[in-house]
């Protein structure tokens, strides 16, 4: 008997041992409890924050889970950020996308301290690269977060976060809040049934897309950098071309932030962004003209822009800054100013034919539980026709350069659409 006694003595301090060895090996657990030596609550804040931020870029670099209970008060809203970067995970396992490195930034907007609470407003961004694209660096900027957090028994854990982050901003229509961070707890059920409709239209897309990867279209005109879309029903003495390459720098100059003779619209400036760039395209933007206010003039004097479609410091008309009104314009568009056709229009990320994309193009779409088309974005480059992880956009709201494709399409769902513009020779 006592010899029973002294042996279940024995295995309990090897599993305590083993427990505690656990503890201390687990870098996430390490990390948290050296941030809340730190000497005081702002310095332990803002390491968290940017501890949430490197966790997250280097859990999709190894692709591995994350162990956020460590820093979350669990929650709807922690929840959901949970199962955010839970989706992010299972969708880039599925398609073989891992970042090979990644060089957060974060600008403090606010930070409010008031006895065991905080409240950080701030302004995330990154340049990543991706392991599958050499030689190419995708930069994130300008994503707005506000953190909450609480001490709890003398550590601080995040209570809420709030972001415009595409794909995840547009849950604040879903479940009609005005931040994520209002949540209710009775909403954790339909939030499960989102991320599963997601995870089901990511698949059904990956199968879509393996079957038509190497379709060529008529578009891939397009593709080569210098390319010059033309219209033979334009009269040739009134023609200008729309160059691709064109509008492409101008997207991967101003996707950080625009020019000053261009307005920005807080919160909601993609069209507005996608609009000066088919501008570059037709000629509107002087490579070699923002250092010596060529190109500010042009804007002053709406060169290449018409009655219809026009913008500048001051603001802009609905036809350029407006998601429909946009398409709308472009699409239908018999006299001067740009001229585009709409295809796959009304296509879900699964059935959408991605071969027919070019450089040069607008995307436009919208998440499940919208009625109407909500972002636009432009095509910067494509690398191999058809395949979305190598075909390149730039954005507003939130700042993207040379991103790829599937960080717009991963958050469209089953019942989004999508529709593409290509644009022709135009008269002005």
């Amino acid at each position: 008997m006592k010899k029973l006694f002294v042996t279940l003595i024995m295995l309990c301090l090897i599993f305590l041992n083993h427990t505690s060895s656990f503890a201390s090996n687990n870098p996430v657990n390490s990390q948290y409890q050296q941030i809340n030596n730190l000497s005081n609550d702002k310095e332990k804040i803002t390491a968290l924050v940017e501890l949430y931020f490197n966790l997250y870029n280097d859990g999709l670099k190894n692709l591995e889970n994350i162990d956020w209970d460590i820093l979350f008060n669990e929650n709807t809203n922690t929840k959901l950020f949970k199962d955010v970067y839970s989706y992010d995970l299972d969708y880039n396992k599925l398609y073989g996308v891992k970042l090979d490195s990644f060089n957060n930034h974060i600008k403090y907007n606010d930070i409010i301290l008031s006895d065991n609470e905080a409240t950080v407003d701030l302004s995330f961004g990154a340049n990543i690269k991706y392991a599958h694209l050499k030689g190419i660096t995708t930069q994130v900027s300008n994503v707005n977060y506000i953190f909450k957090f609480r001490k709890m028994d003398s550590l601080w854990k995040i209570t809420g976060i709030d972001t415009d982050r595409y794909g995840v901003s547009s849950l604040k229509q879903k479940f009609n809040v005005n931040s994520l961070i209002e949540l209710k707890e009775d909403e954790k059920i339909e939030l499960d049934n989102y991320f599963n409709d997601l995870r089901n239209t990511a698949a059904l897309s990956k199968r879509n897309i393996d079957s038509n990867k190497n379709a060529k279209t008529d578009s891939s005109q397009s593709l080569d950098n210098n390319s010059q879309i033309k219209d033979s029903n334009i009269t040739p003495a009134a023609t200008v071309n729309y160059t691709s390459s064109n509008g492409a720098s101008y997207a991967r100059k101003y996707g950080k932030a625009g020019p000053s003779y261009f307005y920005n619209i807080s919160g909601n400036d993609c069209t507005n962004f996608v609009s000066q760039c088919v501008w570059a395209g037709y000629g509107g933007w002087d490579p070699s003209g923002d250092t010596n206010g060529v190109n500010a003039q042009r804007v002053s004097n709406k060169f290449r822009m018409t009655s219809n479609w026009y913008a500048g410091s001051g603001g802009g008309l609905s036809n350029w800054e407006n998601v429909n009104s946009f398409y709308s314009y472009v699409t239908t568009n018999t006299g001067v100013g740009p001229k585009g056709t709409g295809y796959e229009i009304g296509k879900s990320p699964s059935s959408f034919n991605y071969g027919q994309i070019s450089k040069g193009n607008v995307l436009q779409g919208w998440p499940s539980y919208y009625t109407t088309y909500l972002h636009s974005i432009y095509i910067s480059d494509v690398l191999y026709p058809g395949d979305p992880l190598e075909i390149l956009y730039c954005g507003h709201t939130s700042n993207v350069t040379d991103q790829i494709l599937t960080e717009f399409t991963k958050w469209v769902g089953s019942a989004g659409k999508m529709r593409g513009i290509r644009f022709t020779s135009a008269s002005y």
